[in-house]
């Protein structure tokens, strides 16, 4: 009976290779890419440069639409197909090639545009025109790359390091379930939105847009990568601009991501909460403004977690992104850099600890729920092809133990685990987040929590202490002073240390609560579920006297009418 399973289980798995495969090879848009780009790679050529050796061709067949209003009136909209796409080329082999051993977007990488009547005519046209420039250009940058490793004296670990991953080729094919999109609907809900920011006559400025994209992402590369996977964003933007007595703009921005018109909230939630949020912020504007320095226990809550994990771990140039040291001197002079041109200092600590003990880093980019909950980092596969597994151990209990990483190699991760992800709205793609989970053990209900931070608060001398709290969907991180009785008072131009390795490694207490924030991380679709709350054990905050003041206005907010 177990053998039965086994050869069942194993039909089943050729089968469903062969069905993609068929799908593929019936795919007229995946074959007119393969057609040209293996063309392109057999006949590009000059004398006795090398050739390519590795092409890829991304494409995004898309509709668009785009709705802007504010305070209750229309003021654009848009609806077209959008369609786009670029392409690369290395040339060399895997060992040593053009790439610049900084990022995937180091090769030769530019967008491409395409109409929408004679797309496989049009997609042929632009690959052509596209790759013999871009072979010309590879091939003149590996020969200077190759002068630069005779002139300089590098260590031989770095010059065994591959120049590009040699991956396992996958294939994958699902096609968009289009959901219509009317513009008559997003038209009314963007004019009530806007609408809405303006309800408190605080406010003096403000504006609402929707943009959705949804269609299909196309990619070939000749090393066997090819995949069409469906593309869908809900973009539901806003921001407020309130003024305080003595002149100063305070703004913030609303944002929302989904990957389905199911989880748009109804007009009527959206706009309570957005009235919500901007009482937030007229509180601000009304707030004292900070008067002295403070060093000692601060507790992060809400978004203001998830921040701070992204500004060191993801946006810092040493963060949990893997990035190669460039292999010669001239690579920052010819090729694009993903977050400039040193190498990341991350690597060297691998197998160290980086983190507080009590917690694990987990990439669960290959997942698509966590609770119940849809999570719009997820991805079957990445944009170079790579599968991501849905449970990576990054950090184990404080200690580094692997990174993101694309088909770039580096030192300490020599192969892809599938986080080159597509930027939002684009055919471009960049090593980058996708669904991260910071898992904590040991921890404290979060009502408990800033009884800790008062205690924490008075070891250190103080009768008071900081909250750094933030809300999902608002762009603000709001400050409050908490006094030893526990009441809070929200205050104005504060601004905190920019946190380090230190303050990670040495957390005082870590929320048993976790929160799931869908949003976008490096310009791509991105989800952290990280713990509610963090009390750092020294965080410093101090008054930021860089603020601009504008004269008040001399007469109040007119009162508008809408027609309905």
């Amino acid at each position: 009976m177990k053998l039965y399973k086994l050869l069942v289980t194993g039909l089943i798995t050729i089968l469903s290779s062969g069905a993609v495969q068929g799908q593929i090879q019936s795919d007229p848009i995946l074959q007119s890419i393969k057609k040209e780009v293996d063309r392109n790679k057999a006949g590009l050529h000059i004398g006795t440069l090398a050739t390519p050796f590795w092409i890829s061709v991304r494409f995004l067949k898309t509709e668009y639409l785009n709705v802007s209003a504010v305070n209750g009136d229309l003021v654009s909209q848009s609806m077209a197909p959008e369609n786009m796409g670029t392409s690369s080329i290395l040339v060399g082999d895997y060992k040593r090639n053009s790439n610049s051993s900084q990022s995937p977007n180091s090769y030769y990488d530019r967008r491409f545009y395409v109409g929408n009547t004679n797309i496989e005519s049009g997609l042929a046209y632009e690959i052509w025109g596209q790759l013999d420039p871009a072979y010309k250009s590879a091939a003149e940058s590996l020969e200077r790359k190759k002068v630069q490793i005779t002139q300089q004296n590098i260590a031989e670990e770095e010059l065994a390091i591959p120049d590009w991953d040699q991956s396992t080729p996958t294939q994958y094919y699902e096609k968009q379930v289009s959901q219509k999109l009317d513009m008559v609907y997003w038209t009314d809900y963007c004019r009530k939105a806007s609408l809405a920011i303006y309800s408190d006559s605080a406010i003096i400025g403000g504006d609402f847009r929707v943009i959705i994209t949804q269609g299909d992402c196309y990619y070939y590369s000749t090393d066997g990568f090819m995949y069409r996977m469906p593309t869908r964003l809900i973009r539901l933007m806003g921001g407020a601009r309130c003024r305080t007595k003595d002149g100063q703009d305070l703004n913030s921005d609303y944002h929302y991501f989904y990957n389905d018109f199911s989880d748009v909230p109804p007009i009527e939630d959206l706009c309570a909460e957005i009235k919500n949020f901007n009482k937030l912020l007229v509180e601000e504007s009304n707030a004292p403004v900070i008067t002295e320095s403070y060093s000692g226990p601060v507790l992060f809550e809400g978004t203001a977690v998830s921040e701070a994990i992204c500004q060191y771990f993801i946006y810092n140039s040493n963060g949990l992104l893997a990035k190669r040291k460039p292999l010669t001197q001239s690579e920052d002079m010819y090729g694009y850099s993903r977050q400039g041109g040193m190498e990341n200092s991350m690597e060297q600590m691998m197998n160290k600890k980086v983190a507080d003990r009590r917690l694990d880093f987990i990439s669960m980019t290959g997942t698509p729920q966590w609770n119940g909950k849809k999570l719009l980092g997820y991805t079957p596969i990445d944009a170079q092809g790579v599968k991501p597994d849905s449970s990576l151990l990054l950090i184990e209990n404080g200690i580094l133990k692997r990174m993101l990483s694309d088909r770039t190699p580096t030192k300490t991760n020599p192969k892809s685990n599938g986080h080159n992800l597509l930027k939002i709205n684009s055919p471009n793609s960049e090593l980058s987040l996708g669904v991260l989970r910071v898992k904590a053990s040991n921890t404290i209900p979060k009502k408990d929590l800033k009884d800790s931070l008062i205690a924490a608060a008075k070891e250190e001398g103080y009768d008071f202490a900081y909250i750094r709290r933030g809300y999902d969907h608002m762009s603000d991180l709001f400050v409050f002073k908490v006094y030893s009785d526990g009441h809070e008072e929200m205050v104005r131009n504060a601004i905190t240390d920019d946190l380090s390795q230190k303050q990670f490694k040495y957390i005082n207490e870590i929320s048993t609560e976790e929160c799931l924030y869908n949003t976008d991380v490096k310009d791509s679709k991105g989800s952290l579920i990280v713990p509610y709350g963090l009390i750092f054990k020294e965080i410093g905050i101090m008054k930021n006297n860089d603020v601009k003041k504008n004269k008040p206005f001399i007469l109040p907010r007119p009162d508008r009418k809408i027609k309905k």
